[in-house]
């Protein structure tokens, strides 16, 4: 069942440039569409997985411990997870 959600982070475009290079260019498998945008707080996620199964997966094994090596070299501490808010998704298109 397809996974769709959105969650804040206090973050950069140029930390999420960072941690995105860290995390690697191969496309997840399960990944149907990401969108990053800025928001008041930071930026917005928003993600849409063929399943939560698939998306947990990468965030553990890749997102994850990537966060946490660019913010140690950084010097700061590993974040709690952000709020996942799920979507209740109709339609989604892709080309």
């Amino acid at each position: 069942m397809t996974h769709a959600y959105f969650y804040d982070v206090p973050s950069t475009p140029e930390m999420y440039r960072i941690i995105t290079a860290e995390i690697g260019t191969d496309h997840p498998a399960g990944l149907i569409s990401q969108l990053v945008v800025r928001h008041e707080q930071g930026l917005r996620h928003y993600g849409v997985w063929a399943s939560r199964e698939d998306w947990e997966r990468f965030r553990e094994d890749r997102v994850r411990p990537a966060v946490a090596r660019v913010l140690a070299r950084h010097g700061s501490p590993e974040p709690p997870l952000p709020v996942e808010h799920e979507l209740d998704v109709v339609d989604i298109q892709t080309r």
